[in-house]
């Protein structure tokens, strides 16, 4: 929480073999000093401090946790390297079995919880949807149409991998104006970590009634 702010002070910089790390140490004032070579990085030497000196695990739920009444100081100072340039999170199928429904707050939570772990890579199909949207109507579906075509978000994993269409639906109308703002905060925030986003590429899927749309199109 905000109370503990004063207990860090965080500074950003270059490891000389370019390895990503994080090295804590006792600071001025009593306060715990992180030095890392990036936002990941820094937040991954808070969570060795939390988890390892105030005996406190933040969990991907967003559990309450009970801290010390003082920064404990470390006896000697504590630097940790990896050589592994990309941690990834995420899959097609982990958006409709567990985010299909998620909140601002649930999502502000994990990507916290990411951080925290050391995740520098994520998969983000948040307003996927809203592509479609755009991409059909050039297209010249009508929202109609594209709201019956798209699935429900607990299928859409399986829509956005190729292999469904026209179940579970249709979307509501504020659908995708929520979920395009969605995504927004949440890159926002995976850049202000210092994470790199996955995007979705173009695969080729079209609904099956396209030649009503596009009749010259030679379907593969």
């Amino acid at each position: 929480g905000s109370q503990y702010i004063n207990w860090f002070d965080f500074s950003i910089k270059a490891n000389t073999n370019n390895l990503d790390y994080f090295q804590i140490s006792n600071g001025d004032n009593g306060k715990i000093k992180i030095e890392g070579n990036n936002g990941v990085s820094l937040t991954t030497g808070l969570n060795y401090y939390l988890k390892y000196f105030c005996k406190v695990q933040i969990t991907e739920f967003g559990d309450p946790v009970k801290m010390p009444i003082i920064a404990p100081s470390l006896d000697v100072s504590i630097r940790k390297e990896t050589p592994y340039e990309i941690r990834y999170a995420h899959n097609y199928c982990t958006f409709s079995y567990t985010m299909a429904f998620w909140s601002d707050e649930q999502w502000q939570v994990w990507l916290d919880w990411l951080a925290l772990n050391g995740v520098n890579l994520v998969l983000d199909l948040n307003a996927q949807d809203e592509v479609w949207r755009r991409f059909l109507g050039e297209l010249g579906y009508d929202i109609i149409e594209i709201k019956n075509w798209l699935v429900g978000p607990a299928y859409m994993a399986w829509q956005y991998m190729g292999n469904m269409g026209t179940f579970g639906g249709p979307l509501p109308d504020q659908w995708f104006e929520v979920r395009t703002e969605l995504a927004r905060k949440m890159q926002r925030k995976m850049k202000a970590l210092g994470m790199k986003i996955v995007l979705q590429g173009y695969a080729g899927m079209v609904p099956t009634d396209i030649k009503d749309k596009r009749p010259n199109v030679e379907i593969i």
